[in-house]
């Protein structure tokens, strides 16, 4: 047999990673039948070699493919090193960091497989695959990342001036901030998107700013920040979404609102603090304001530009005032206001540019009036295209876009025509006229005579201009109280400009760096009509002097109160308080009466207390020299209340002390009828006389709020009172406990509605008394906090003195049949109850019954003294004075 030589053949293939058999039979040996066994055996050896190899390299390239797929993970994710979790590094170098640790992975991994190309090749496929996904994600986060680094840097720019501006309070730099906020926006995404897209990015930025402004200016409590707070909003529409801002309007508007019904009650109270009658007809009189409809000075500063300037372009204000109300007013000429973009009138920006609108009304869409006239020049052109027809010149001007436009115009033309807005001219004659006759007809010397510039000024003026008529009814003689009024009267107030005067309005001048100072008002031909400290001898009077310059005053602002603002219009009268928010005025000025009162009679007390102390000790020392106690009256009575109080009380302790029998006798007493007190009990010592009882008397309500205190402090200090006396100071007593004479109620509550409002039946109640609780915890809550209670609080006080208890009873029952309360005992058929007489008694339930039905009577129970047996009598707290004083007073 032929032995052939080894075939390196039959060697494994480096490159295709398969293993051959060599076919030729005589490389085995030959063709014998033993080698042809053999050769098959060997094929076969060879396809299950190929096998395990093909096994052994897809094992190797997935072990490959999962440690790379879980290296690159790793490199993104891991919560401490994934690049995607690092703060320090930006955008840019996460693309640059990922690049060059996936070639290091991809390097390790192929490292796990065979030599075998056939590996490599479909490892790096399945490697890119998973790379391609991977960039993905890489640079979506890039993207997010820059994405979110341009609008911090955009955010913190515009914080930074929002800071600047709360900081400095420059309100209205915040639109200085807006346009740079715009500018900025547009440098960082104009390669990102749309203008559309970034214009309301840039909005939606605005309105949180804003919103940041509006929260420091509501929350100074101040009224001018009130004021720039409604003019930031409607000269920064264009900048904002004015929509988001509506709450925030009504609450600077309710603020405002709130703000000057406080004033007005102070002011109220301060005018009047002893005249509740006054007090009331003077804030009546403050609830309305007079403002005037129709010329340009419509009332509403939005108005005024409308009929100016359709008077300045030759237009008939109404039409225009129609065009205005449709566009941005809902057909409302009261709800005109800038709209946004395109401004009062929705100029479009291809006729703003057609129109060269931004270089003839420069701010057109921030600034009102350039806004408004803006629209008046686009409409007036539309009109001259059309031959003059202010009909086509109007469908012109809506661009033929809403084809119920013209419907729309002529429904808000018939409404404005129907309730005169938009009317009026400008002629001074008429004007000048009715300031002569006002000016001859005021008096030659004011109520407030050197100081009465401004009394002057609206009584000349109150012929001539109904607002100044108003304002000289309320009394408004200050020069900055007036100022400030007539600019909520809509009336405008501008720097000091002579080019700019009209006959009528008024001048303000400034005296040594004091603003307010001085007012005149201006005849028309360089003068005035005014007062003059100087004149009739110093008193003051009236002059028409014949320069607005005075001497040693400097004008420094108009109140246009004059003929360019009154004439052809007519007063309309504005209520600024319906019925309800007057009373509610009046009952806070009524309010800071009452501290005040409070606040006065805590410091009276204290005073009185003092000297009476003062005296009290020198006369136990046997001290009776008048000089001595009346120089304690002079230390302490530092006001007349204070010192009539200590003289009267001066006389009672510079006598000797000595005993006296009382009318009575000693011992005994008696009790007095329905009050369940006794009276007398053994009264010793000097006598009071008449002052004495006064001075006893004006402390009910003070020191005393019963009959019991008032007898014990007579007793501590050794004085004696006689049976008539006893009865007097019972009814006093009564008297204040019931409300009523000296000590009625100032409120008025009404006790049977809010008892139907309970649910009960008014006519089941004791209704004076139910008034007397609620009355005493009234005082025992001003007592508390130091002010009277609102409404609301007094009603829920009322009501109180009506909610039934555990026990069946109101406060109201037990207060009527004499009790204080009545406490059931545990395990027994009695009561521990405690009277209004300041007796504690332990009552059989059944009698308890008996006395609400009105069977039995307290008063005989207290003198019979009816006790449960001892047998069955537990164990009693003893309550201090305290608690029997909470009792008392239905804490």
């Amino acid at each position: 047999m032929k032995i052939t030589p080894y075939n390196p053949e039959v060697t494994p293939n480096t490159v295709t990673g398969e293993v051959r058999g060599n076919t030729d039979i005589n490389a085995v040996g030959g063709m014998t039948a033993s080698n042809q066994a053999k050769g098959v055996l060997l094929d076969e050896a060879s396809k299950q070699l190929q096998l395990y190899m093909d096994g052994q390299i897809k094992t190797s390239i997935i072990d490959a493919k999962n440690k790379y797929e879980q290296d690159m993970t790793n490199l993104l994710h891991n919560p401490d090193t994934g690049l995607l979790n690092r703060q320090d590094i930006n955008a840019l170098d996460v693309t640059k960091q990922y690049e060059q640790e996936e070639r290091k992975i991809r390097r390790q991994a192929m490292t796990m497989l065979p030599n075998y190309k056939q590996a490599k090749d479909a490892f790096e496929e399945m490697a890119n695959g998973i790379n391609t996904r991977t960039v993905g994600t890489v640079m979506e986060y890039q993207y997010n990342k820059d994405m979110e680094h341009r609008k911090n840097t955009m955010q913190i720019a515009l914080d930074n001036d929002v800071n600047a501006v709360v900081q400095n309070k420059n309100w209205f730099d915040i639109q200085k901030a807006f346009i740079k906020n715009q500018a900025t926006a547009h440098v960082l995404f104009d390669n990102v998107y749309g203008d559309d897209v970034i214009n309301a990015q840039v909005k939606a930025k605005n309105t949180n700013a804003m919103k940041t402004v509006m929260q420091n200016l509501m929350a100074s409590g101040n009224d001018d920040d009130y004021n720039t707070g409604l003019q930031l909003l409607d000269t920064s529409a264009p900048f904002i979404n004015i929509q988001d801002m509506a709450n925030i309007r009504q609450g600077l508007l309710t603020r405002q609102h709130e703000n000057f019904k406080t004033q007005l009650a102070k002011e109220a109270f301060n005018r009047f603090p002893d005249n509740p009658i006054e007090r009331k007809k003077w804030i009546i009189d403050h609830s309305t304001r007079t403002v005037l409809a129709g010329g340009a000075n419509t009332g509403n500063a939005i108005h005024n530009y409308i009929v100016n300037y359709a008077k300045e372009y030759g237009l008939n204000p109404q039409w225009v005032g129609a065009m205005f109300s449709v566009e941005t007013g809902g057909g409302n000429p009261d709800a005109i206001y800038n709209a946004g973009h395109g401004g009062y009138g929705q100029i479009t920006d291809g006729t703003a540019k057609y129109m060269k609108i931004d270089e003839l009304f420069p701010n057109w869409r921030t600034d009102p009036q350039m806004g408004i006239k803006a629209s008046i020049y686009v409409l007036k052109k539309k009109i001259e295209q059309n031959g003059g027809d202010i009909q086509k010149g109007l469908y012109a001007y809506n661009g033929g876009g809403d084809p119920q436009y013209m419907k729309k115009i002529k429904a808000a033309y018939d409404y404005i025509t129907k309730n005169n807005y938009f009317e009026g001219g400008n002629s001074g004659t008429g004007y000048e006229r009715n300031l002569i006759e006002g000016f001859n007809k005021t008096s030659a010397i004011p109520q407030n005579g050197r100081v009465g510039c401004a009394e002057v000024a609206l009584a000349a003026s109150s012929w001539a201009n109904p607002i100044a008529a108003d304002a000289y009814k309320k009394g408004l003689f200050n020069v900055r109280e007036m100022a400030k009024y007539l600019q909520q009267c809509d009336v405008k107030e501008t720097s000091f400009n002579p080019d700019k005067l009209n006959v009528g309005d008024f001048i303000v001048y400034q005296n040594n760096n004091r603003d307010y100072a001085h007012v005149v008002v201006y005849d028309g031909r360089g003068g005035f009509y005014g007062n003059s400290s100087s004149a009739n001898n110093g008193k003051g009077g009236k002059i028409h002097g014949d320069s607005i310059y005075i001497p040693g005053l400097t004008p420094t602002h108009i109140l246009h109160m004059g003929a360019g603002s009154v004439n052809g219009t007519h007063p309309k009268i504005e209520t600024v308080l319906n019925d309800e928010e007057i009373e509610q005025v009046y009952g806070m000025a009524n309010n800071y009466a009452r501290q005040q009162e409070y606040a006065q009679n805590v410091s009276d007390n204290n005073l009185f207390e003092a000297g009476t102390t003062e005296m009290d000790r020198l006369h136990k020392n046997g001290i009776t020299a008048p000089e001595t106690y009346h120089a304690i009256t002079e230390k302490y009575g530092t006001n007349a209340r204070v010192y009539s109080r200590l003289l009267s009380v001066e006389r009672m302790y510079s006598v000797p002390p000595k005993v006296e029998r009382d009318e009575t006798g000693t011992g005994g007493g008696r009790r007095g009828r329905g009050t369940g007190a006794t009276f007398g009990g053994g009264f010793s010592g000097r006598r009071l006389n008449k002052d004495d009882m006064v001075i006893l008397k004006s402390q009910i309500g003070y020191n005393f709020s019963s009959l019991p205190e008032i007898f014990g402090y007579c007793k501590q200090h050794g004085l004696a009172l006689t049976p008539t006396q006893q009865n007097d100071l019972a009814k006093t007593m009564g008297r204040y406990l019931r409300g009523e004479n000296e000590y009625a109620p100032e409120y008025k509550i009404d006790v049977k509605k809010i008892a139907r409002e309970m649910g009960k039946n008014p006519n089941a109640l004791n209704i004076p008394v139910a008034e007397q609780l609620t009355r005493q915890k009234s005082l025992d809550f001003e007592n508390k906090y130091g002010r009277m209670p609102t409404y609301n609080e007094l009603k829920g006080l009322c009501q109180s003195a009506l909610i039934t208890d555990i026990n069946g009873y109101t406060q109201t029952d037990l207060r009527s049949d004499g009790f204080n309360s009545v406490d059931p005992i545990p395990g027994t058929k009695y009561s521990n109850v405690y009277t209004t007489g300041g007796n504690h008694l332990t009552i059989y339930n059944g009698t308890i019954d008996q006395i609400k039905r009105g069977e039995q009577f307290l008063i005989n129970v207290e003198r019979h003294r009816e006790v449960i047996p001892v047998t069955h009598k537990p164990q009693q707290h003893k309550q201090t004075m305290w608690e029997r004083f909470k009792r008392f007073f239905g804490h």
